[in-house]
């Protein structure tokens, strides 16, 4: 039996493929203990339900740890991933504050993850269900992908590309985003949590956001396909902090119950409904206004200060999916009016626009790297449809230029 005693630690290594359980798949001849350093090398397969207090797991390149289906994983040992990890559910409760307890460098993907430490992505993580940071510290380099995602009392501070369905940043979490966030169904900001979107960082909400809390914009483009709305159910007043005159928001709707503040844009493509506060230094833009009366909202019950301004030339265009399907995001440029596209793929794609009347418009275009940019800056104020076909199928897009 080969054990080296680290103090009150024994290092366990996995000397074949085989079950957590069986004591011929670790160099001990037994199962890893509470306080182990365990070095998985090979594919170790969760035969049941394992709690491990302590210590530490190391999963090396081209190793794994797996489960059949229904198992859970409960650790509260330092993890650290370099090969790839798959489990119906992996719990990682507290560990050391101070040091990256939670170091993914490879992939680690479960049907539900919950991560209540400090923590680093530099790989994968994907969860198929939810996954949870509570009381935790994380930062994003590279992918994060879940269907329902839940930031909890923590920092979650993303530098790569984070994807989710659903998002909820609850109680007093900060979702820092310095790069990119895409949520294809709502996203939710409530209590007093915020929400940071950075200089030159992409966020897009394919359908609602309900923002309970606090938006903070720097120079951004945030695009909600549906509703924003601000709202103060939670108690304090919801608000949209413009830091620098670049912040852009673009949406379908807005429903103000809190209150907006410059120097930013907001452009919106439908409906405008106020019973909050516009805050001086904001532009904001109705593209289908319902009143030729200044303020210009479909709906004024609030207070507008005298110095919003609405809509200048040039404020605004305004580009909303359709279809949310697969990554394809479509934004505006409004300064220069370009279109931009991205999700193509490495295969690309094929691109047709049409004006009001269904007749085909010309439009200088560039693709590459799965990057579309389509000049508009020639054509006209007016609806337009952009349809983009690719290895998935085609979809439409309705775009508003101003």
């Amino acid at each position: 039996m080969a054990v080296l005693h680290l103090g009150a630690q024994s290092l366990v290594q996995s000397v074949a493929a085989g079950d957590w359980t069986d004591p011929a798949t670790w160099d001990c001849g037994c199962a890893p203990q509470d306080g182990d350093s365990v070095v998985v090398q090979h594919q170790v397969t969760l035969d049941t339900d394992v709690t491990l207090l302590g210590g530490r797991i190391d999963v090396m390149a081209g190793a794994g740890l797996s489960g059949v289906p229904s198992r859970t994983f409960i650790t509260t040992a330092a993890f650290h991933n370099a090969g790839q990890v798959q489990l119906h559910r992996l719990i990682l409760p507290e560990a050391s504050a101070w040091t990256d307890s939670l170091v993914n460098n490879g992939v680690m993907s479960a049907e539900k993850l919950v991560v209540r430490r400090r923590g680093r992505n530099t790989g994968l993580m994907s969860a198929l269900d939810s996954l949870v940071f509570d009381h935790s510290s994380f930062w994003n380099e590279a992918t994060v992908v879940a269907r329902v995602a839940w930031v909890r009392d923590s920092l979650l501070w993303n530098a790569g590309r984070f994807t989710a369905y659903d998002l909820t940043v609850d109680s007093s979490g900060l979702f820092h985003n310095a790069d990119s966030c895409t949520v294809t169904h709502d996203l939710i900001v409530r209590h007093t949590s915020n929400f940071n979107a950075m200089s030159s960082t992409f966020n897009l909400v394919a359908g609602d956001m309900d923002l309970r809390w606090g938006l903070n914009m720097w120079d951004a483009l945030f695009t909600v396909g549906g509703r924003l709305h601000l709202s103060d159910a939670d108690g304090p007043v919801a608000h949209v902090t413009f830091f620098t005159p670049g912040g852009r928001i673009h949406t379908g709707d807005l429903l103000n119950e809190g209150w907006l503040a410059g120097p930013g844009t907001v452009c919106i493509a439908d409906s405008s409904i106020n019973a909050g506060s516009l805050q001086a230094g904001l532009v904001i833009c109705d593209a289908t206004p319902t009143t030729t009366q200044w303020p210009y909202l479909d709906v004024d019950q609030g207070t507008v200060d005298p110095g919003v301004l609405f809509c200048p030339p040039g404020s605004c265009s305004v580009a909303i999916a359709e279809q949310h399907l697969s990554d394809l995001v479509v934004a505006p440029n409004p300064t220069s009016g370009l279109i931009t596209v991205t999700g193509l793929g490495d295969a690309g794609g094929t691109w047709s626009m049409y004006d009001a009347t269904g007749r085909m418009l010309e439009a200088g275009a560039s693709i590459a790297r799965g990057r579309l940019e389509l000049d508009l800056s020639g054509h006209s104020s007016g609806l337009y449809v952009l349809r983009l076909c690719t290895e998935e199928g085609c979809r439409a897009f309705r775009v508003i230029r101003e």
